[in-house]
């Protein structure tokens, strides 16, 4: 079905979108769409964002080894924590700390080998 990475994705997000609508119907019922007029602005946007950073990585992976890929798709929980606590006020607990040193030791161990 798919001959290269860019195809891979694109096959991947359009299943994706015919098949999320007969399960989301499925669990939160006519729910879903009375919420379509007033959210669809925001589920497209956080839709194309999350299938953009996945096709930059399904690209990624064709240019560069998969294993390095996958560690540094990893950095974004860095982005993640960052969000958290400037923009939405979270605590900066040692579990968070901890983890974001972690990926940063990973992300020198890479540079390094």
């Amino acid at each position: 079905m798919a001959g290269s990475g860019p195809s891979f994705a694109i096959w991947m997000f359009f299943l994706n979108a015919v098949t999320m609508l007969p399960v989301q119907l499925a669990i939160r019922g006519r729910e879903i769409l009375q919420t379509f007029p007033t959210d669809w602005r925001l589920a497209l946007g956080a839709t194309t964002i999350s299938e953009l950073a996945y096709f930059i990585a399904i690209w990624a992976m064709t240019e560069a080894p998969i294993a390095l890929v996958a560690a540094l798709r990893e950095t974004g929980v860095l982005f993640a924590t960052a969000f958290a606590v400037v923009l939405l006020k979270e605590p900066l607990t040692r579990w968070r700390v901890g983890a974001a040193l972690i990926i940063v030791a990973g992300m020198v161990m890479l540079r390094l080998a």
